[in-house]
């Protein structure tokens, strides 16, 4: 066989075995993305997150605990602005 028949052969086998080897990295990446799908999909799925609505009586217990003087005078220092 010739020298440039071999040089051939090897151009040839180095593209296939760095194709397959392509091939190869873009398989694994493809079967790490699927499996990371199936795990959120196999996760409950998390209810909408709602705030907390205050509660009605919550501010009259605070003017209960208040202190009346004080309170007062913040009313007043709200009125006057």
């Amino acid at each position: 066989m010739s020298v440039g028949f071999n040089v051939f052969l090897h151009l040839i086998w180095v593209l296939l075995c760095g194709g397959l080897g392509y091939l190869l990295r873009w398989s694994i990446e493809e079967f790490k993305a699927m499996d990371q799908q199936v795990l959120r999909l196999s996760q409950p799925e998390q209810p909408p997150y709602k705030p907390q609505t205050p509660v009605p009586g919550a501010a009259s217990g605070l003017q209960a605990k208040a202190d009346p003087a004080k309170l007062a005078e913040l009313k007043a220092s709200i009125k006057k602005s």
